[in-house]
């Protein structure tokens, strides 16, 4: 709660010009990050907020995406 509270401050304090915020949130668990994605869309009230990318999860939009959940495990990224 408090990284989403956080990032919702900076974005209304930051002049962005048109521009969304950019977030990578890494965790080293699934659940983590089900959760912390789960957390932000509900603070921010936005259900499309987010993409999640781990070793179950990597369907890469187009560009690069704007909010990112990612997981990390010991030797990188999945």
């Amino acid at each position: 709660m408090i990284s989403a509270l956080d990032y919702k401050g900076l974005c209304k304090n930051k002049n962005n010009v048109g521009r969304p915020c950019r977030l990578l949130f890494v965790a080293h668990r699934e659940e983590i990050l089900m959760q912390s994605l789960n957390t932000f869309r509900a603070m921010l009230k936005d259900a499309n907020f987010g993409e999640l990318y781990n070793g179950n999860h990597m369907e890469i939009p187009e560009g690069i995406p704007d909010w990112v959940h990612g997981e990390w495990k010991s030797g990188g990224f999945v």
